[in-house]
């Protein structure tokens, strides 16, 4: 399991015993050193990919960055026109496509983001999200 902590700017793991239903083991996957606030913003929303991977939207810093969550690298990184990027999912018939949400409140310079609190359509990434797991109870 995963959680996104904005303030301290961290991703954090847990384990979960699925026979227990207890969450423990809560480390620091992700964290964003300081300094790097124009490069990374706020971790915000995120999604999961096929291959394990977490891809996160970053407010205030107009991007979504793809990170491995073993070892807290960025793999890959998705710029947008506008600032404030708040979410993602995978989603299409064959979960090949990335769909990003922003918000238009609090964005800067709005004369400038005209698209500021679009949803965004990204293909080609190379990857598929996971299909979703549904309750059966």
């Amino acid at each position: 399991m995963y959680y996104i902590d904005s303030c301290p700017r961290k991703v954090y793991a847990f384990d979960f015993d699925i026979n227990d239903g207890t969450v423990k083991n809560q480390r620091a996957c992700v964290s964003f050193a300081e300094g790097t606030m124009d490069k990374f913003g706020l971790p915000d929303g995120m999604t999961i990919d096929n291959e394990g991977k977490l891809w996160v939207a970053c407010f205030s810093s107009s991007r979504v960055w793809r990170f491995d969550p073993e070892t807290g690298k960025e793999l890959q990184e998705i710029k947008f026109p506008t600032t404030n990027i708040t979410s993602v999912c995978f989603g299409g018939p064959n979960l090949d496509e990335l769909y990003v949400t922003d918000s238009r409140q609090n964005a800067p310079n709005l004369d400038q983001q005209p698209l500021a609190g679009s949803i965004w359509k990204v293909t080609g990434l190379g990857v598929k999200g996971r299909a979703p797991n549904n309750f059966k109870g």
